[in-house]
This record gives structure tokens, sequence and C-alpha cells, in this order.
């Protein structure tokens, strides 16, 4: 449009782009407090056109969520989610929490 005052164009160029799909991360992984940790499946590994990292479809029970994925995580890997510190801590696999 044009400036009622001066009248030059005031909003070009301004607008337009390609439509981005943004990722809803869930940022907070809570695994349960006591027992066994909590297995989550990674189902697909996508590019999120609105950040750099790629992010992770998840499964757990019934529920999907997006995590950050890492450098080595592909489809069908099995991640182990938990609150608790063993005594004997063991070596954790990439993308445990």
């Amino acid at each position: 449009g044009r400036d009622p005052v001066s009248g030059r164009m005031v909003a070009k160029g301004i607008g337009g782009g390609i439509k981005q799909q943004y990722r809803w991360v869930k940022w907070v992984r809570d695994g349960p407090g006591e027992g066994a940790p909590q297995e989550e499946l990674v189902v697909e590994i996508l590019h999120d056109g609105c950040r750099t990292a790629k992010v992770a479809l998840v499964a757990v029970g019934d529920e999907l969520k997006y995590i950050l994925a890492t450098e080595n995580m592909k489809a069908g890997d099995v991640l182990k989610t938990s609150r608790v510190i063993p005594r004997i801590p063991v070596r954790p696999n990439e993308g445990d929490a």
C-alpha cells in the first residue's frame, strides 16, 4: 500500500514465503519415578523447517510426541526414560534420558 501522507510505497516486498509446519517439541521427558524405565519407540526422524535440529516422532503406549533427535538416532530405535539414578550406573545409549 501507499503512505497517506507521503504517497510512497510502504509495504512492498513484505509477506509471502513458504509455509512452514511447526512441530511442538516436548522438552520435559519424565519417566517413572520407580521401577523399570519407560521405553519409547522412534517412529520417524523429521526435518523441522523452524529449527536447525531434526525432530523424532516417538511413540509411548498410545501417545505420540516430538523430541529433539540426536545425530545417530534412527527409526526403530528404542529409547529408555527414567527418573531413577541407579546405585551402580550403567552406560546409557544415545537418546536415553
